[in-house]
């Protein structure tokens, strides 16, 4: 991830794309592709506001990715309950 100040993080995340059946994970949708929706990170807190950059990278060389089509990333605002 990287900020719009110059500040730069990296978060790992494990995704698993297929089941212990081995079956693709997610809700089928036209042409043979899934859609896959997690949650990544709760309570993420941005340090300064603008656009940010984010990469997204394969941490292991032992498995090939080929044939995911995309990659979409919704942000939602948290509602936080702080302490009174």
């Amino acid at each position: 991830i990287f900020a719009p100040n110059g500040e730069q993080r990296q978060i790992s995340y494990d995704l698993p794309l297929k089941g212990k059946e081995r079956r693709w994970v997610g809700e089928p949708q036209a042409e043979g592709r899934i859609a896959h929706t997690r949650t990544i990170r709760q309570y993420f807190f941005f340090n300064v506001s603008g656009k940010y950059k984010i990469e997204v990278k394969q941490c292991t060389p032992r498995y090939d990715l080929a044939g995911i089509h995309s990659i979409a990333f919704r942000i939602e605002r948290a509602k936080l309950d702080y302490p009174e």
